[in-house]
């Protein structure tokens, strides 16, 4: 048991991977890390990578996965967008390393990989600020979108939650200070959104949240200073989530420009995510084809010369 514990909190190996990060030999990838002066600027420097893994992930994560967790920040938007979607921002696409990691972390209870996913996403918000808002953005409420309380007892912790305090206290301590607004739950009971299609992700979503509220049914009034709120989440895959939880900010009067995830489900054409690939038939060469003048062709061509 005690054994358990510990490689839980101090794990010997790469969350995503299970490669030994005590013993493996240094990466031959320097993994873009972000920058925890400043964790918004993309690739501003390289992390150090030895025995114990990528240094900025704490060990939790070997160099080859650090990298695949930072990928590229940029914007990730689904297809089709479901009305009222904000822009969606993103480190990766939902796969390989980052998806790994992410489900160790929400379901696998390595909870160590909070603060180096923290970091990724105080990256993400931070390019994705500069890039819709401008330079200068004034202090944001970062709203976790909420998981269910069965989810959250199933888990053992709240992991949406935990990412979103410890991004604004990413973002405080490289200068840019931003506001933990947890303001949205869930109204009702909703079905697990696993293998359900965009429209009915839509419909299953369609009024589930509400403002929070607080002792004796009050609304919270703590808000952003400047009424601008930034919604966050762990992966966007059709954006019902994100859309219903903005839909819910907007009608309490907050602007929601932006909504920032980790990862981004790419989205596949459907004949083909069930499997189906066109059969392309090679093409057979060209015969060259001889015709016969016929005999009425023939004669025709004869009166006309006699005439």
């Amino acid at each position: 048991m005690l054994r358990k514990t510990l490689e839980l909190l101090l794990p010997s190996s790469c969350a995503a991977c299970a490669t030994p990060t005590t013993t493996a030999a240094p990466s031959p990838i320097a993994p873009r890390a972000p920058d925890f002066q400043r964790p918004w600027a993309v690739g501003a420097g390289a992390a150090g990578v030895d025995g114990s893994g990528a240094v900025w992930a704490g060990g939790v994560l070997c160099g080859r996965c650090a990298a695949g967790v930072c990928g590229e920040v940029r914007r990730r938007m689904p297809a089709p967008v479901p009305a009222g979607l904000p822009e969606c921002w993103s480190a990766a696409d939902y796969a390989g390393p980052v998806r790994r990691a992410v489900i160790a972390y929400k379901e696998r209870g390595r909870t160590a990989l909070a603060r180096p996913l923290a970091a990724v996403a105080a990256q993400v918000l931070g390019v994705a600020l500069d890039a819709v808002i401008g330079p200068h953005p004034p202090v944001v409420g970062v709203v976790p979108v909420p998981s269910l309380r069965a989810a959250r007892g199933r888990r053992g912790h709240d992991p949406v939650g935990r990412l979103a305090a410890l991004t604004v206290r990413a973002l405080a301590r490289s200068g840019r200070p931003a506001v933990l607004c947890p303001f949205v739950e869930h109204r009702r009971r909703v079905a697990d959104q696993a293998g359900l299609s965009a429209s009915l992700r839509a419909a299953n979503l369609s009024g589930a949240f509400r403002l929070r509220r607080g002792r004796g049914g009050a609304v919270p009034r703590a808000r952003p200073p400047s009424g601008v709120a930034v919604l966050l989440d762990d992966v966007v895959t059709t954006g019902a989530t994100l859309a219903e939880a903005a839909l819910t900010l907007r009608a309490a009067g907050l602007c929601v420009p932006l909504a920032v995830t980790l990862a981004a489900t790419p989205r596949r054409h459907p004949l083909r995510r069930a499997g189906f690939r066109p059969v392309r038939k090679p093409l057979e060469p060209l015969e060259p084809q001889v015709t016969t003048p016929s005999r009425h062709a023939e004669g025709t061509e004869f009166q006309g010369h006699i005439a």
